[in-house]
């Protein structure tokens, strides 16, 4: 077994969760790695979606730490029950945002997605803005159609998104009703 699996079946095992992020990884299991480097590349491995996928009773989250603004982190959790502050508690980095990553299905064309170009993160899923307001549900929009498609794709660049996930989309336009 692989010194990753191990981690990920111990700490399924232990906390009943798995935080996929060399920085926590080696913080939590120093005597697994060498180094921060090694548990990186280990975790980069790109068989690792594969082997992960042989565990059951699972569900990936994405969560994002107050103090790892930069992205979103893969969690495999067994249960949802107080997710956030086990994790909190574990690895005693703050949950900002905790979300199943089943709900940011949706084909997004990631050239289309501006780079941030401010320093502040904001609580908002999509990465292309940065703001200070939450974003908006688009089955709050306008463009939305009845079979969670965007007919606004040209500006939205979303050929299928999530209805529910709160985004900050160029092309939005609230919806009305009389």
């Amino acid at each position: 077994m692989s010194k990753t699996m191990k981690y990920v079946h111990e700490s399924l095992a232990a906390s009943g969760f798995c935080v996929l992020n060399s920085r926590v990884a080696f913080t939590l299991r120093p005597d697994l790695w060498e180094s921060g480097l090694t548990c990186g590349a280990d975790l980069a491995d790109k068989s690792l979606p594969g082997k992960l996928s042989t565990v059951n009773g699972c569900v990936t989250y994405l969560v994002r730490f107050l103090e790892i603004e930069s992205c979103l982190i893969k969690v495999l959790a067994r249960s949802h029950d107080r997710l956030p502050q086990r994790i909190e508690w574990i690895t005693g980095l703050k949950v900002a945002l905790l979300t199943p990553a089943a709900e940011l299905d949706g084909e997004v064309n990631p050239d289309a997605i501006p780079k941030r170009n401010a320093n502040a993160a904001s609580g908002d899923i999509h990465a292309g803005t940065v703001t200070q307001e939450p974003g908006r549900a688009c089955s709050s929009c306008e463009w939305a159609s009845t079979a969670s498609t965007c007919t606004n794709i040209g500006e939205s660049q979303i050929k299928s998104p999530a209805m529910t996930v709160l985004r900050r989309c160029k092309g939005y336009r609230p919806r009305f009703s009389n």
